[in-house]
């Protein structure tokens, strides 16, 4: 019995002598802990929208009509007039009764609610005519100073058409050659134009237009009204009249159906 207590004696003093090296440092050793995994933000969710509802979709807005733009409002343009007259006392300047006259405008959009947009400015229309009166040589030259009132309406935002009104005065001023010296007689009269057209843009177009000048066609078509007066001629640069040359060209009114076709410049 004590031979067998010596034995388990002994038997665990050499199982404490080889195993408790490794069981000290097995104590001494600090554990490892590994550090938090951090989401990425490219991994991150995308946060969820209220239950019931979807972002909404980016709707492309159109572009406003031509005629509403502010780099659109002011007009420069230059054209061609031509006038049929119908009093028949052109017939001393024209055998045709055709009065060509350059056209000279400015305009500004003062007033624009959607598509609709009104306008201002002023006019400028000059022609001459020569012809014979009774054996002279005579000339006739018109002046015409308008203010027009323009409604515009933007069919498109490469088109507009307009309705025009505008009130004024003419000057004729005719010239009688004479011996002597020349005759002329001045008068001035009422006038007014009454047109409606359109405009056709002709350039630029799918650009960036808010500083970019753009080119309009614009054909009208109207009648023009103007006063009736005599011409009553005097001589002003010789005190002799030669006796045979006429002292008045009876009464005449440039008036009449007109057209125009004008290029403009906007912005």
């Amino acid at each position: 019995m004590r031979t067998t207590s010596k034995v388990a004696l002994g038997l665990v003093a050499g199982a404490v002598l080889v195993l408790g090296p490794h069981v000290a440092r097995a104590q001494n050793v600090v554990p490892v802990v590994p550090p938090p995994l951090v989401p990425s933000a490219a991994s991150a969710p995308a946060p969820l929208s209220p239950v019931g509802t979807e972002p909404s979709p980016i709707v492309p807005q159109p572009p406003p009509p031509a005629a509403t733009r502010g780099f659109d409002r002011a007009r420069l343009a230059v054209g061609y007039r031509g006038t049929f007259v119908s009093d028949p006392a052109i017939d001393a300047f024209s055998s045709s009764g055709l009065m060509s006259q350059l056209s000279l405008d400015a305009t500004y959009a003062f007033v624009s609610i959607g598509r609709f947009a009104l306008a201002a400015g002023v006019l400028w229309d000059f022609g001459s005519l020569a012809g014979n009166f009774n054996g002279s040589d005579v000339s006739l030259q018109v002046n015409r100073f308008t203010a027009p009132i323009e409604l515009r309406f933007a069919l498109t935002p490469w088109l507009y058409g307009f309705g025009r009104a505008a009130p004024g005065a003419a000057l004729y001023n005719a010239t009688v050659e004479s011996n002597a010296a020349p005759l002329q007689g001045g008068p001035w009269v009422a006038a007014a134009d009454f047109s409606g057209g359109v405009s056709v843009l002709l350039a630029p177009h799918n650009v960036d237009r808010s500083n970019v000048a753009r080119v309009w066609l614009t054909p009208e078509v109207g009648y023009g009204l103007a006063g009736e007066r005599t011409i009553d001629l005097d001589a002003r640069s010789a005190a002799i009249v030669d006796a045979t040359a006429p002292t008045t060209l009876g009464a005449l009114s440039v008036r009449g159906v007109f057209f125009r076709a004008a290029l403009a410049l906007t912005l």
